[in-house]
């Protein structure tokens, strides 16, 4: 995979990953009654086993019947039915559980926006990180207006940049965007460069521009000044962002002892490992023979860390069962993260994340290292 296409993949799946949406719709959720019986056995051992957390002592299951004012457990339900359609087993939706709990018991930290960047006066604040050339954030942006004007007295919308380095006009747009902010013409401005996506050459924003009555003068002087390319670029990477890659020590060893089929079987475990520990905004795709890339936003280095270390601890238990010997198969891996490297480029995380896998590789492997 060139770095060029992985760059794209990043920055598209962190787009997405880290735009907020409204929750999925009631009748998204498939009715329990009506999953195919291997789902349906799945999710009722998920009601069996898993606790409700809302602070009865019973199950999930037990919750749903006595307490139906129990909002907690009807979300967990809703959660273990969308997950046993998917195919997901009841071992795998319990993480997915477990998560979703330990998402109300962790640390919030604050996130700032510039109020002139803002539509509403709601006290939820929904935030759309977009490129005005991406047509994905394009298809995105009339969902989440809608949702916010129908939801104005609880919900406003923010706008935050997020230029996407292969998009030739990204950036020039997104200074035009916050130029406009200052000229107080942010909202006409904003509209105006999704309107005109597919034409956002240098002389289409300027004309843009002056529509909302913003000189020629002011525009050449932002951009010879980059006055906002550093603003851009710091809105982008307002959220902790980790790339992690991960190497499976001795691959070709193991392939030459025990045949293709085996080594075949310990990638389908590492992939299955990897996806049990994933959130649902995180992406793990395989990245060569042996070599799998991780993005996980809203995560620091020490996140990606102890995701990193469990992954590590679950391959080598599994493998050797899998191999039948007392001792498992290792696995090197390599972390880089946004704001402890602050790199310009989604391939500039992934050259990092990489160089720390060659680091763990050369110290010994069977071990997590971070980029400095």
């Amino acid at each position: 995979m060139g770095n060029s296409l992985v760059s794209r993949w990043l920055s598209a799946a962190a787009l997405l990953a880290c735009t907020v949406t409204a929750p999925a719709l009631a009748q998204d959720v498939p009715d329990a009654a009506a999953l195919p019986p291997p789902a349906r056995a799945e999710y009722d051992r998920v009601l069996e086993d898993e606790f409700c957390g809302c602070g009865s002592p019973h199950s999930l299951g037990q919750c749903l019947k006595s307490h139906p004012e129990c909002r907690h457990s009807r979300r967990l339900g809703q959660i273990a039915a969308l997950e046993a359609a998917r195919g997901v087993t009841a071992a795998e939706i319990g993480v997915e559980l477990a998560r979703y709990d330990q998402g109300f018991r962790d640390a919030r930290s604050t996130f700032k926006v510039d109020e002139r960047q803002c539509r509403g006066k709601g006290p939820v604040t929904l935030v759309e990180f977009s490129d005005f050339e991406c047509p994905h954030c394009a298809l995105l942006r009339p969902a989440l207006e809608k949702f916010a004007s129908e939801n104005a007295s609880r919900v406003r919308l923010c706008w935050m940049s997020f230029p996407l380095s292969h998009f030739p006009n990204a950036m020039p747009a997104a200074q035009a965007a916050l130029l406009a902010r200052d000229k107080g013409k942010f909202w006409p401005v904003h509209d105006a460069l999704f309107e005109n996506q597919g034409h956002l050459s240098s002389d289409a924003l300027r004309e843009i521009l002056g529509k909302a009555g913003i000189s020629a003068a002011d525009w050449k002087k932002a951009l010879s000044d980059k006055t906002y390319q550093d603003a851009a670029e710091a809105q982008r990477y307002a959220k902790d962002l980790s790339c992690v890659m991960i190497d499976l020590d001795s691959y070709k060893k193991l392939n030459d002892s025990y045949g293709h089929q085996v080594g075949d079987q310990i990638l389908v475990s590492a992939g299955k490992i990897i996806s049990a520990n994933m959130r649902r905004m995180d992406v793990a795709a395989r990245y060569g023979g042996d070599e799998f890339v991780l993005l996980l936003p809203h995560a620091d280095a020490n996140d990606a860390s102890q995701v990193a270390t469990r992954i590590r601890d679950e391959y080598r238990a599994a493998s050797a069962q899998l191999l039948n010997r007392d001792k498992g198969i290792s696995m090197s891996i390599g972390i880089g993260s946004l704001k402890r490297n602050s790199p310009s480029h989604a391939d500039q995380l992934v050259a990092r994340a990489d160089a720390a896998l060659y680091q763990a590789k050369q110290t010994g492997r069977d071990r997590v290292c971070v980029a400095p």
